[in-house]
């Protein structure tokens, strides 16, 4: 019988330093597995589909695009009249991770003619700076949230600094200056942020440019509120887009002629605690609402709006224009479906046909909530398909035909893994391969006993 050779013990001491010095670098290599990943093109995102329009929208005059971008919103408009429209961005990864600007570049879009900023959180203007280097952006519409930083501890108004780059540095300044105490109230509400994020976006807006008439022009930059409209740029197409919110503070303040560049009026601020700067719900509640109507089809919009915003607005609506905001095609939830947004009242209003909610997956808000779902259940529903997710199905679109027709698709970008690899695990899997290799591989003979 053939004697089995085993190694000796110098073998296995040389053939265990081998793999120690392989799962040592292996190791260190962990730590810097981002750049490996992104070198070797691994742990990508890989999608497959169709990024323009789903076949049952493709020929229509209108479409709207609620991008998938997770938690977060993110909606690009296609206008009758060739124009186009960009409502909010999604937050910081929105263009490494779900490619926003590559969707929007695949529609054949170059331009953005009408660029909406909600308000100040990530999840809304997290991908601005990605999309303003991107397009040129003809008009943009911003918050009445000041960018600055605090030089003091404390939370008067004095020790509150504007960025350089904010335009509505002087309009505030002339706020805190009056001795009416209408006015300077209207410098005491308004939201001051101080997030890296929003600094960054404010010195974005302030520096695109775009080209008219082969000149360079600055964007033209509105502050969003009450009463702005937007029309057709061809006479042939009717539809329009109106702002009922947020609401101009009391004294009807225009900025324009104070501001260098901004246009627009000081806005109603809901300043709710005097230490430590504002609350959530001040910044979500300065959010616009907007309504686009083509072909007699209403789309409505309100960001992160709250339902005391949404109580404001109701009260200061006119017979006119509650007839104007009711029965819509298709709304858009307010807050991703969250309970302090979407009031039973509001909702009864609207009383959507269709209601979008942006969202994550499994997200750590629970949106959308059961408080809303179950005020949305209690409306009287013309279709099964009433509440359309993004968490669920993915990039929704809708469109409206010159015949007033319209349809919608579900999951119309397609994002689906189709395979996905980390570093750690071709790292393991280097290593246990090493490890076969180094003690099956033919002993040399004085290495035998």
């Amino acid at each position: 019988m053939q004697r089995r050779k085993y190694l000796s013990k110098e073998g296995l001491i040389v053939r265990f330093l081998i793999l120690a010095v392989i799962a040592a670098v292996l190791g260190v290599s962990l730590l810097f597995s981002t750049k490996i990943e992104k070198m070797l093109n691994i742990n990508q995102k890989v999608e497959a589909g169709n990024y323009v329009d789903a076949e049952v929208v493709k020929d229509d005059d209108f479409v709207i695009h609620y991008i998938n971008v997770g938690q977060g919103d993110c909606t690009f408009i296609q206008l009758p009249d060739g124009k186009t429209m960009l409502i909010d961005t999604g937050d910081t990864d929105s263009v490494s991770k779900w490619h926003i600007t590559d969707y929007i570049s695949a529609l054949g879009v170059t331009k953005i003619n009408y660029f909406v900023l909600t308000h100040s959180d990530s999840d809304h203007i997290g991908g601005a700076k990605n999309v303003l280097d991107a397009f040129e952006v003809e008009n943009i519409y911003r918050p009445f949230a000041l960018s600055g930083g605090e030089s003091s501890t404390s939370d008067s108004l004095s020790g509150f600094v504007c960025d350089e780059k904010e335009d509505l540095a002087g309009v505030y300044a002339q706020l805190l200056a009056s001795d009416v105490s209408d006015v300077r109230t209207n410098a005491e509400k308004l939201p001051r942020v101080t997030t890296a994020n929003y600094t960054k976006t404010i010195k974005s807006i302030y520096s695109e440019t775009y080209i008219k008439d082969s000149n360079t022009l600055y964007s033209n930059v509105f502050v969003n509120y009450d009463g702005i409209e937007i029309d057709s740029t061809d006479a042939t197409v009717d539809f329009s887009i109106k702002f009922y919110a947020p609401l101009i503070a009391s004294g009807n303040i225009n900025i324009d002629g104070v501001a260098s560049r901004t246009n627009g009026f000081v806005t109603v601020g809901y300043k709710t605690k005097k230490i430590n700067g504002y609350t959530e719900d001040d910044k979500n509640s300065i959010c616009p609402v907007i309504k686009f109507e083509y072909k007699e089809k209403k789309f409505v919009f309100t960001g992160d709006i709250t339902t005391q915003a949404e109580g404001d607005v109701l009260a200061s609506l006119t017979t006119e224009e509650r007839q104007e905001l009711s029965n819509v095609t298709v709304y858009q939830a307010g807050h991703h479906g969250a309970s302090n947004s979407n009031s039973q009242e509001w909702l009864n209003l609207l009383n959507p046909t269709y209601t979008v909610v942006s969202c994550g997956a499994n997200n750590k808000y629970g949106h959308p909530t059961e408080d809303f779902l179950n005020r949305m259940a209690s409306l009287t529903h013309t279709v099964t398909d009433y509440l359309i997710r993004t968490d669920l199905q993915g990039t929704i679109i809708f469109g409206v035909s010159e015949e007033g027709t319209v349809a919608y698709a579900a999951n119309a970008q397609i994002n689906k893994q189709i395979f996905q690899v980390t570093w750690w695990q071709i790292a393991c899997g280097i290593f246990v391969v090493s490890a076969v290799i180094i003690f099956t591989i033919k002993v040399p003979k004085k290495y035998r006993r």
